[in-house]
């Protein structure tokens, strides 16, 4: 109505024809509808009706174990039969995804990841649709390298798995290495230990042998018995370190006469063995049984050397020495531990109930310690974190107790425990035992006397001074071995296994020894005289480091270079064949079973999936859904509206100045 009073308005009073004014006038009314519509954007409800499909997401093991167990033909044939599956394709809203170390959208499979991580594939899923009740289908031989155990993380899930498995179900007997331990680094002509764990699966008992190579030749044999369903065996042995530099061994396990994973059987490591005559001052200005237990101890190994010194004798010469020990430090030995500290010597302070903490505390400043007139008697507690070096392992807390001084030992500085201190089966809150760095020297400090009991007591238990000699030995080895202190400080392993998460990490300090985190590290890595690698280290937290995972097997050299300064540093490393993927050799059928039971799904085969797919199609609970889509619309669209608009304006202006009007 407003339209078409405003258009006769302008058009009445005209001389024109009635025609004419009628045409202009109408069209005048159009021009002003459709501008009044434009302005306004009458809107509509419109309901329509869409169909929801159920999510269906395909987990596929794009693992190494799946080719070593010969599934890789049997998984492709399986994912190309279900993406051509047009009955599935209409019915669910399929999706394929791939997994190893991590998940990706499946492009293709090479069957290339290095490790399986099923539990982390499964929590990614249930992420992805956790408001839906899609079911999973998962292809996997069920065999997990690394993540938490995936049969415990499916209590969390809220769908359907169901596990396809792929690989042999047979159980064979299985015997296998699961870990071996050995120090970084021995000295020439002396022992180290090595620790084998290992297993069994599949049988109830059997006899086999450890064999350790060493340039090809066998330089250890020793039988090991499971029995009485034992499934697991500990075995340390000690090796002589008879040659220089980075040692390369092979541990062998004889297989059964019916095993067919044989692979499990064989693991390498490495040991550096380095050039050390081992000379020890011992220094003293008392008389204890501690002294002679500590010389004996140490010579029992024939590379070290102790000379045990009174004060005068070893004043000015400690410098000669690879360690120092100073027992019961008193006022007359405060000349030493002012050399001590002026030549940051590596030292083992070791107190007790005649040690004047005065002189310690005013002579350095890692620990102090304020006490009584007071003792008391302590034990110590092996930290089960502690693996600064290997021994053999002590019962500590059931050796007979120490002496020592009463109070609160307190570190200053960073330090590990070696030993904790208990009083009367409680723990006091202080170390007995601590090693720390200081400068360039590892130092350490035993709080207590008394270790001669130690030694008498294990010799008691074990009819030798074996175990503890060792300790004491590996103790010294580790304070007196020395790094000499850079602004470019490199940390890293004389050896790294195949394809696991291998890096060299490097600081940079300025010269007043401060973390500089933005300086600007390369390394280089060579095979023999070729260039392998060159890049620049990444930021880590503290560190810069960088990657050696795609390595292969052989010996490496490195050179790390700050671009500032020029500062640089090298060394070398071995990278050992180590596979996990490839030490599997049948499915984990028990833990699949498990995971489906869980879920309230089945275990299926290969030759199962064209039955299940079906059964899946008829369940009703995931058949196609209608949703209800309610949009809201312009009545007429604004390009419509917008194109009368144009037209009717420019037919009346053409009217009008055809009829004169303009």
């Amino acid at each position: 109505m407003a339209s078409a009073a405003l258009a006769f308005f302008m058009y009445y009073r005209n001389n024109e024809s009635t025609k004419v004014k009628f045409l202009l006038g109408f069209l005048r009314f159009c021009s002003i509808l459709v501008l009044l519509l434009l302005l306004f954007n009458p809107k509509i409800k419109k309901t329509t009706y869409e169909p929801v499909k159920t999510g269906l997401p395909i987990l596929l093991d794009n693992s190494r174990s799946i080719s070593y167990l010969e599934q890789s033909k049997n998984l492709e044939d399986a994912y190309a039969y279900l993406k051509d599956h047009n009955a599935l394709q209409e019915h669910f809203d399929v999706s394929f995804f791939r997994f190893g170390s991590e998940v990706k959208v499946l492009d293709s499979l090479n069957f290339s990841d290095g490790e399986t991580q099923l539990s982390n594939a499964l929590e990614t899923i249930e992420q992805l649709y956790k408001d839906t009740n899609a079911p999973i289908l998962l292809f996997t031989d069920g065999n997990q390298t690394t993540g938490r155990d995936y049969t415990f993380y499916a209590n969390q899930l809220n769908r359907e798995v169901y596990p396809v498995i792929l690989g042999d179900t047979t159980n064979y007997p299985d015997l296998r290495i699961d870990k071996v331990t050995a120090n970084r680094f021995s000295y020439l002509h002396n022992d180290f230990p090595v620790e084998i764990q290992t297993s069994i699966q599949g049988v109830e008992e059997a006899t086999s042998e450890i064999q350790i190579v060493h340039k090809g030749t066998v330089i250890h044999r020793e039988s090991i018995v499971f029995k009485n369903g034992n499934t697991s065996l500990f075995t340390q042995v000690h090796l002589p370190a008879n040659q220089l530099g980075l040692q390369t061994y092979e541990l062998r396990l004889r297989p059964l006469d019916n095993e067919k994973n044989r692979i499990n059987n064989t693991q390498n490591f490495a040991i550096d063995v380095l050039d050390s005559s081992g000379k020890i001052a011992l220094v003293s200005t008392i008389s204890h049984p501690d002294l002679g237990a500590i010389k004996r101890s140490l010579e029992a190994n024939s590379f070290l050397e102790v000379e045990q010194l009174s004060v005068k004798d070893a004043e000015g010469k400690l410098g000669d020495y690879n360690l120092v020990i100073v027992y019961q430090p008193e006022q007359e030995t405060k000349v030493l531990l002012d050399e001590i500290e002026a030549q940051e010597l590596p030292v083992l302070y070791i107190t007790g109930l005649h040690a004047d903490w005065d002189v310690l505390n005013q002579q350095q400043q890692a620990f102090n310690k304020t006490t009584t007139q007071h003792s008391d008697e302590v034990q110590g507690h092996l930290d089960p974190a502690f693996d600064l070096f290997l021994f053999e392992k002590i019962n500590f807390n059931q050796l007979s107790p120490l002496e020592t001084q009463f109070g609160m030992l307190e570190m200053n500085l960073a330090h590990t425990v070696v030993l904790e201190q208990f009083v009367s089966g409680q723990r006091s809150g202080t170390p007995l035992l601590a090693v720390y760095k200081e400068g360039k020297a590892n130092r350490g400090i035993l709080d207590a006397q008394g270790i001669w009991r130690w030694r008498s007591g294990v010799y008691e238990k074990d009819k030798s001074f074996e175990a503890f000699d060792s300790f004491l030995q590996g103790l010294v080895q580790y304070l007196a071995s020395t790094e000499q202190r850079t602004r470019l400080q490199v940390h890293y392993e004389n050896f790294y296994y195949q394809n696991t998460q291998a890096k060299i990490r490097a600081q940079y300090f300025d010269s007043n020894y401060q973390l500089n985190r933005d300086a600007a590290l390369e390394i280089k890595i060579f095979k023999g005289d070729t260039l392998v690698k060159v890049e620049p280290m990444l930021p880590s937290g503290l560190y810069q480091e960088t990657a050696l995972e795609d390595l292969e097997e052989a010996s490496y050299t490195f050179r790390i270079t700050e671009s500032k300064s020029k500062e640089s540093t090298t060394g070398e490393f071995e990278i050992l064949a180590f596979d996990i993927e490839e030490r599997f050799m049948r499915a984990n059928i028990e833990s699949l079973q498990k995971l489906a039971d869980i879920t309230e799904a089945k275990v299926l085969y290969i030759e199962d999936l064209e039955e299940f797919i079906q059964t899946l199609l008829e369940q009703n609970k995931y058949r196609i859904k209608e949703r209800e889509v309610v949009k809201t619309e312009a009545l007429i669209s604004f390009q419509v509206l917008l194109a009368l608009l144009l037209t009717c304006l420019a037919v009346e202006w053409f009217l009008r100045k055809y009829f004169g009007l303009l």
